[in-house]
């Protein structure tokens, strides 16, 4: 995006709803259901990313099953493990 002012919106936009949603996924890690130290901010943008992909890109439906099975798959498998802390 060639323009910072909007860049340095859409970037606090995105930021703010990622933050909101995340609370998703934590409860899902308190549950039991993902695994301790999964980022969920990753795992939202993740499933953000594949479904504009398939909504702007490819011009496919979007579904709540594509936004699940993609969900599930990042955070199960531990791809999405919140980073290492060095200090």
């Amino acid at each position: 995006m060639q323009n910072r002012a909007a860049q340095e919106v859409l970037s606090r936009f995105l930021a703010t709803r990622t933050a909101k949603m995340t609370v998703i996924i934590s409860r899902a890690i308190q549950r039991g259901e993902l695994p301790p130290g999964t980022d969920a901010a990753g795992v939202i943008r993740t499933v953000t990313a594949l479904i504009y992909y398939r909504l702007f890109i490819a011009g496919e439906q979007a579904s709540e099953d594509i936004a699940d099975s993609a969900a599930a798959a990042a955070a199960r498998t531990g791809v999405l493990s919140a980073p290492a802390t060095f200090g």
